[in-house]
């Protein structure tokens, strides 16, 4: 039996070494993409996708993908029936 266990970090995040407010060189600050690079590591489903990717399952999702399209061709056009007759005159004031 074998179990693995993964987790997705940064490594060197957060990065609080420098300790200027701002940058007379304009240049990035240490922590620089912690934040993004954290976030993605968090919301990642299967860390293992990270180092390895996913496999495909060489199955595309073709009758969900064109169930909308499919909807739309499928509705009545909204002409069919006529338009309302709407009086113009004001003599109902």
């Amino acid at each position: 039996m074998v179990l693995t266990r993964s987790t997705a970090n940064v490594p060197g995040c957060p990065d609080w070494s420098d300790k200027f407010a701002a940058t007379l060189g304009n240049e990035t600050h240490s922590n620089f993409g912690c934040a993004v690079n954290s976030n993605i590591a968090a919301m990642v489903a299967n860390p293992e996708d990270l180092v390895r990717g996913a496999r495909g399952s060489g199955e595309t999702v073709v009758m969900s993908s064109t169930k909308a399209i499919d909807t739309y061709r499928a509705q009545v056009p909204t002409g069919t029936k006529g338009l309302k007759a709407n009086s113009t005159s004001d003599a109902g004031k």
